[in-house]
């Protein structure tokens, strides 16, 4: 596993998930939670083979949880922008934090890296932001990060800009 975010005030860290999937107590918590078979099925088959990026957050002694990013295109602002063709953004396709980890900042700090890759490709792509189709209990926690709806149809796709050098 390569190492991405080290925080000595932190007491965890984030990293990128390139070799096996990790064993023991994160597996059985994610078995609890049904979310095994998805990571099993979706996320480390599409990390393999180069459509998403894997990361977890790890404490010296075990993953807490996970966050899978990969890129796609969205149609941003279909009301103010008619005209505007798909753009490219960063898709959190799923963040998940042990339930015994939570409200301890794991969310909070996998969301700033996921913005700082976003932050990189603008840079060197033009990403446009983040998008997240959050589950209903996860909506508010990405509104006080500054996520908005998309879609008031659908107010579970969200999106975070970010802002343009341009």
């Amino acid at each position: 596993m390569a190492e991405i975010s080290t925080d000595q005030s932190d007491s965890f860290n984030i990293v990128r998930l390139d070799t096996k999937p990790p064993r023991g107590l994160f597996f059985d918590d994610l078995e609890y939670h049904g979310l095994v078979n998805w990571f099993r099925t979706n996320a480390w088959p599409a990390t393999c083979e180069g459509n998403s990026r894997t990361y977890l957050s790890q404490t010296s002694e075990t993953a807490v949880g996970f966050l899978v990013l990969a890129t796609t295109n969205a149609h941003l602002n279909p009301v103010r922008y008619p005209n505007n063709r798909d753009s490219l953004v960063l898709l959190i396709a799923r963040l998940y934090v042990c339930p015994n980890n939570r409200r301890q900042g794991i969310g909070r700090k996998a969301i700033d890296f996921a913005i700082s890759v976003a932050t990189i490709l603008n840079d060197t792509v033009g990403c446009r932001g983040l998008v997240v189709d959050a589950n209903k209990q996860a909506i508010e926690f990405y509104q006080r990060l500054g996520f908005k709806s998309l879609d008031e149809a659908k107010p579970e796709r969200m999106y975070f800009p970010i802002p343009s050098a341009f």
